[in-house]
């Protein structure tokens, strides 16, 4: 994952996020369709709900579903140090290979998958497992789809079965037992595709500006929305 850490970025990306079991078998999919930029330390990633820019001496948060819009200040010094993929550091490589499998193994043609599974006794008692998979180019080692899969358990009670009846899940088939005590495992999985991966200037600056959303008055100090953000709550925190 090392080409984040390139001078000039973009990609497209499709998150899928599926909750189960439900009812009729029908999980609950969201799907979030994503665009990122680097074009030296700016940075931009957004979707349909949300959109973050660093630029600047600032870093913006957008919340659509909020209409909200947060900015924060931030030094030259912390912008240029943001790891986006921290998997490089030691301290974090030590951890993953103490509590999880991490193995290569080819996918066929020019890809290869890395994944990492949790080690079954050293997971906290409320996971079942969990595991990540890596599935990617060999030739120039770019990313094509990140997966994350989760099995979670929670606590047998009559409260919670009526909780998750009412939310539409399938406690019939999430019921399992471990000692004599029961629980329900509630499925997750988060997957993101990688598209158009590109590392050329002439993409980077296509990145979208933080003025398109804000329109600032210098004299005032203040922060406004503009145009479809004209109506958010803007919260400055410097």
């Amino acid at each position: 994952m090392a080409f984040a850490v390139q001078p000039y970025v973009y990609f497209r990306s499709t998150t899928s996020l599926m909750t189960g079991p439900m009812i009729n078998g029908r999980d609950s999919i969201t799907r979030l369709h994503g665009k990122f930029y680097k074009n030296g330390d700016d940075m931009y990633y957004g979707t349909e709900a949300e959109e973050l820019f660093v630029q600047d001496s600032l870093m913006i948060r957008v919340d659509h579903h909020r209409k909200a819009i947060t900015i924060q200040r931030i030094d030259m010094a912390t912008k240029k140090n943001i790891d986006l993929l921290p998997l490089k550091k030691p301290d974090l490589q030590k951890l993953l290979r103490a509590h999880y499998l991490i193995a290569e193994t080819p996918a066929g043609g020019d890809t290869a998958v890395i994944s990492i599974r949790s080690q079954p006794a050293k997971t906290p008692a409320r996971w079942q497992n969990a595991e990540m998979r890596l599935e990617f180019r060999r030739q120039n080692h770019l990313p094509l789809v990140v997966e994350v899969i989760m099995r979670v358990r929670q606590e047998g009670s009559d409260p919670v079965r009526d909780l998750l009846i009412k939310q539409g899940f399938d406690v019939d088939d999430m019921r399992e037992s471990s000692n004599g005590v029961t629980f329900f495992v509630m499925s997750q999985r988060a997957a993101v595709r990688f598209d158009e991966v590109a590392m050329t200037r002439e993409e980077a600056m296509q990145m979208p500006l933080w003025t398109e959303k804000l329109a600032y008055d210098r004299n005032a100090g203040l922060f406004t929305g503009r145009g479809a953000c004209a109506s958010y709550a803007v919260t400055k925190t410097f």
